[in-house]
This record gives structure tokens, C-alpha cells and sequence, in this order.
């Protein structure tokens, strides 16, 4: 398949709009063209759009998805804004069915809260993490696990940079990023 193809095959499950997929396809593209080694992750998986246009477009990477699925967000916290306890579900077995019918075996999803699932130990090296959490707690937790598994050259995109909780998050981790578009772009 081109990547026309898988995108088009796969965009309807996310909630990306053409200029935040732009910004994940150029970052695919130089990660592939300066050799970067690692897997791909999403943190955040939603419907599984995403990772599925990752498996297909780079079978031979691992890609890792962490969700709660059917719980949806955690407990929220004030600098959430509106978000709301349970907001976001999708299930689990809908994003499983859904990846195996398409091809993207190279994917595994993982289920829980990001401060029990992130917790586990890694031998995985990161090229790619892709953090859509929308929360502050979440997303500050996703950025300190990533940071130590990150690939040299690896690439943090962080959806959401302009919701509160996420940009408090942003701002604390010391990272630094590009103070344009809707995603943040850390480079390492």
C-alpha cells in the first residue's frame, strides 16, 4: 500500500486534523531518512488511527499503544478545563479487531492507566512518541517516562500543547519545543 493509501485507510479512526497528520508524517520521514532506530509509540490511542498508520508504514517497527480504552480519562484535575471523568472511552476489543483486520501485527496495545502502565521496565528504545493525553497529570508522566527511553534524534510530538493541563505539563518538564502549530515537537 502507498502512504496515500494507509492514510486514507486509517484517518477516519483519529481525530487528527491534515495539518497535525502533515506534522506526523514529516516527522516519520526524518526519523526514517536520518536513520534513527527504535519503536514507535502513542500514548493516547483513542479509536487507533494512529498506530495503525504506523504499523503499516513501518511493519518492520514495533509500535506500542498505551490507553485506558473503556475507562476513559482518570479523575481530572482544576487546570483540566472541562474535561471530565470517563470523556473519551473507546473499546479496547473495537481498536483490537479493527488493527488486526487492516494488517498492523507489528502493534501492541496496552490498557491502563499511564501511572501504572508506564511504570513498567522497557528495553525499547524510542524514536517516536506521540502523547495525547489532554491532562495534566497523565501527560506529565508520559513526558518523564519518554524522556529516559527517548532514541538519539528520537521525537516527542505532544498533541493538545495549548490545553491547560497539558501545557503546564509542557512547561515543567524543562524539555523546551517550538512554540508553533498545535503539536509540540521536542527533538533529541
Amino acid at each position: 500500500m502507498t502512504d496515500s493509501e494507509i492514510y486514507d485507510l486509517c484517518r477516519g479512526r483519529t481525530m487528527f486534523e491534515s495539518y497535525r497528520w502533515t506534522t506526523l508524517r514529516e516527522t516519520l520521514c526524518d526519523l526514517t531518512a536520518y536513520g534513527v532506530a527504535g519503536c514507535l509509540v502513542e500514548i493516547g490511542v483513542h479509536a487507533g488511527g494512529i498506530l495503525g498508520y504506523m504499523g503499516l508504514r513501518y511493519p518492520d517497527r514495533k509500535c506500542f499503544g498505551y490507553c485506558r480504552f473503556d475507562d476513559g480519562f482518570p479523575d481530572v484535575g482544576p487546570m483540566d478545563g472541562s474535561f471530565s471523568r470517563g470523556m473519551m472511552a473507546y473499546p479496547l476489543s473495537n481498536v483490537q479487531d479493527w488493527l488486526s483486520h487492516i494488517g498492523a501485527t507489528n502493534v501492541t496495545l496496552i490498557k491502563g492507566d499511564v501511572h501504572d502502565t508506564l511504570n513498567e521496565p522497557t528495553t525499547e528504545q524510542i524514536a517516536l512518541a506521540i502523547i495525547d493525553l489532554n491532562l495534566y497529570l497523565p501527560t506529565k508522566h508520559a513526558l518523564a517516562w519518554c524522556r529516559k527511553h527517548m532514541a538519539s534524534r528520537g521525537v516527542i510530538l505532544v498533541d493538545d500543547k495549548d490545553f491547560s493541563g497539558v501545557k503546564l505539563a509542557l512547561e515543567e518538564s524543562g524539555l523546551g519545543w517550538p512554540n508553533e502549530g498545535y503539536m509540540a515537537k521536542i527533538k533529541f
